[in-house]
């Protein structure tokens, strides 16, 4: 995968992450945001499955990602391994196809989705206009997103799989502004758990 396509994957990784902040109702906004200021570490397995348009088969890539308040995140792909995206503080590193990693200001225009994503996990609403409808079943919500203005930096539509006790995030669908459609699935949710100081270092 190509690291345009992966840096798109983060903007849209972002953008499922803001799901439950813009839920239909305000009581699950107000829950959603009381919940993330109590999160102090956050740590996650996925599945990223990718079909883009001319694609015989889908693209999978597996990872882990590492959050640490009030300002780390790392993603790691595991396969293919070695990949990652590490911001901490104010530096911005990336890592791709076996190369030597590349270290730039968190301010980089490459960093803009992961910065968002932090200030949302700190508990901070995001902006934006959306159709929203939020449905039930069981023990979970299912949230959908629509922008009410299409733009090419935007999904087409997002419908996301949200746990209704805990408001973690199981799994999404995501409909892609140049067709094709990405998915996420989320295991192992572990949040509040002491994470090893190594993950959030800087290559030397």
């Amino acid at each position: 995968m190509s690291f345009l396509s992966r840096s798109s994957c983060l903007l849209l990784l972002q953008m499922v992450f803001l799901i439950s902040c813009l839920a239909a109702t305000d009581d699950l906004e107000a829950r959603f945001l009381g919940n993330q200021k109590k999160i102090k570490t956050l740590q996650a397995d996925f599945q990223q499955t990718i079909l883009f348009r001319g694609m015989r088969s889908p693209v999978v890539s597996l990872g882990r990602f590492y959050y640490q308040a009030p300002d780390k995140i790392r993603i790691n792909y595991t396969s293919p391994a070695g990949d990652y995206f590490l911001l901490s503080g104010d530096l911005f590193e990336t890592r791709r196809n076996r190369k030597p990693p590349v270290v730039q200001d968190s301010k980089h225009p490459s960093a803009g989705a992961l910065t968002a994503l932090r200030k949302v996990l700190l508990g901070t609403p995001p902006g934006g206009e959306f159709q929203k409808t939020v449905d039930r079943s069981g023990e979970e919500f299912t949230v959908t997103l629509e922008p009410l203005v299409r733009k090419p930096s935007l999904p087409r539509k997002i419908v996301n799989r949200v746990d209704a006790k805990s408001l973690e995030l199981l799994g999404m669908e995501i409909s892609l502004p140049q067709g094709g459609t990405m998915e996420f699935e989320f295991q192992n949710i572990v949040i509040n758990q002491r994470i090893a100081p190594d993950v959030f270092s800087a290559a030397d």
